[in-house]
């Protein structure tokens, strides 16, 4: 798992985000994982293509 540093936080805190991180994948869709899994090699062709500029969201 990546390590954050959350400067100035609690122990507590940081063990809040991992838990509600944790819930919230775990109530993610299988569906919508491999969806997105599938079209990753489609997606970094058209990154490459548009010489790095991600505009999926565009």
């Amino acid at each position: 798992m990546m390590e954050y540093g959350f400067t100035g936080t609690s122990e507590r805190r940081r063990h809040e985000v991992v838990n509600t991180l944790r819930y919230e994948w775990d109530q993610m869709p299988q569906e919508l994982v491999d969806r997105f899994c599938m079209n990753f090699h489609l997606n970094l062709l058209q990154v490459h293509a548009w010489g790095g500029d991600n505009r999926f969201n565009a």
